[in-house]
């Protein structure tokens, strides 16, 4: 099993801000978190910091620090209550960033006792790691012993990944050489370690992953329940006139391994609308909606607030009639806790989540509401060109690097970009999120 911690940018700044203005003492919080559990992954997700007040401070210096036993007793109270998980932090001003032989005896009888005080485990600990860029390592304790955090998440504007592998960070690959001169070696070991996951394969989906695979993604999870048809052969990559039948899901498995930068693929043949299915995504980094629907955009959407995890929400429309173009436009959307959602930017209705659903839950009863004309029909296909499904899909890309790399630069707030292809005009916005 892997652990692994996510918190918000307002918690790692609260952290920061108690930590860097201690004098060059130690000091320490209690972080209180709800969990993420899949068959591979238990991952924390902060609720809540509390830093430890002075009081509570016995004793502190550059190198330890000693906390009433109050302290304790409190941070697990609270935890039992809240039915949380506990991570206690301590700094390290010097910037050692190792837990001490002190940390391991003392938290070794400390975590004994947690689970009669708060059952609702997993227990660890964390060091945040001072000096001009800040560090964070932390572990896990299980009954066997301790285990270390594989990678704790800040997730902001920007995703900041602090890793622990015993077998040190990526081999970096020959291969990648031109796009390691222009974001150098440590990004390309952070693409390698990524696990990204792609909600759609047709044509801004495949094209998604295909540029991911190319860039040298460590691991994609590929979800569609659609077969390719002869009429998506002008925008679906890795794909031929003979492919008629084959899930989409199978035709992007192939073409990465065609590629053959190492990328593993996993091509899951379903729907978000699926518990498991959806589930399967909570092991991901970042997540690209690349679906059409309003119904799976507003799950994915919750996924990214409840789950701290970042989605890319990708989408381009034709207006063209009697085959002349009106307007092209593409749309990338960032969705994260504190963002504004879909529905709150009018991305999405509740009207049309709900058509959705009915459409699939009672196929009979919605065609009989449109015979009614008291909905819309939803399956009249949408035009669509591969240069637009493209275009879009490379701005979706764009955004994914400024993410993880923030080469857009810090002062850069958007958290939506409109490609207005027609007339060769792009925007960004930002948009505060309805209560």
């Amino acid at each position: 099993m892997k652990y692994s911690l996510t918190m918000l940018e307002h918690h790692f700044d609260q952290l920061h801000r108690a930590f860097v203005n201690a004098a060059n003492h130690e000091r320490a919080a209690v972080l209180f978190c709800s969990r993420s559990v899949t068959e591979n992954e238990v991952r924390c997700l902060v609720n809540r910091v509390d830093i430890v007040p002075p009081q509570l401070i016995v004793d502190s210096s550059e190198e330890h620090i000693s906390l009433a036993s109050q302290a304790y007793v409190s941070a697990f109270s609270k935890a039992d209550l809240t039915k949380s998980s506990v991570i206690f932090v301590h700094s390290h001003p010097e910037g050692h960033n190792r837990f001490s032989e002190t940390d391991d005896d003392a938290e070794l009888e400390l975590f004994r006792i947690s689970s009669l005080r708060a059952p609702n485990g997993p227990h660890g600990s964390m060091i945040f790691v001072g000096g001009n860029a800040p560090a964070l390592i932390g572990r896990i304790w299980v009954e066997e012993g301790s285990v270390p955090l594989s990678r704790i998440r800040v997730l902001g504007k920007r995703l900041l990944c602090f890793d622990h592998s015993p077998t040190g960070a990526p081999q970096v690959p020959p291969w990648a050489d031109r796009q390691i001169l222009a974001f150098g070696k440590e990004v390309q070991q952070l693409i390698s370690s990524l696990h990204v996951g792609i909600v759609g394969a047709g044509g801004t989906g495949s094209a998604v992953c295909e540029q991911l695979a190319r860039l040298g993604v460590g691991v994609l999870t590929v979800i569609d329940e659609d077969r390719f048809e002869p009429s998506n052969v002008n925008r679906v990559y890795g794909s031929t006139l003979r492919d008629a039948g084959e899930a989409k899901v199978s035709l992007a498995h192939r073409n990465a391994d065609f590629i053959g930068t190492g990328t593993e693929i996993r091509p899951i043949f379903g729907s978000v609308y699926d518990k498991h299915t959806i589930t399967l995504l909570k092991e991901c980094d970042i997540v690209f909606c690349c679906t059409d629907d309003h119904f799976g955009r507003t799950l994915l959407n919750r996924l990214a607030v409840w789950y701290y995890i970042p989605v890319i929400d990708v989408a381009v429309a034709i207006d063209s009639e009697d085959h002349v173009i009106r307007e092209i436009v593409g749309r990338v959307t960032l969705l994260l806790p504190g963002n504004a959602c879909l529905n709150c930017r009018g991305r999405t209705s509740f009207e049309r989540v709900h058509e959705d659903q009915l459409k699939r839950a009672q196929p009979d009863e919605y065609s009989t509401r449109v015979k009614e004309g008291y909905i819309r029909e939803l399956a009249q296909p949408d035009p669509s060109v591969i240069m637009f499904t493209n275009g879009i899909a490379s701005r979706a890309l764009i955004e994914f690097m400024h993410i993880i790399t923030g080469f857009m630069g810090k002062d850069r707030q958007s958290s939506e970009v409109i490609e207005r292809f027609h007339d060769t005009d792009v925007r960004t916005n930002i948009v505060d999120p309805r209560n």
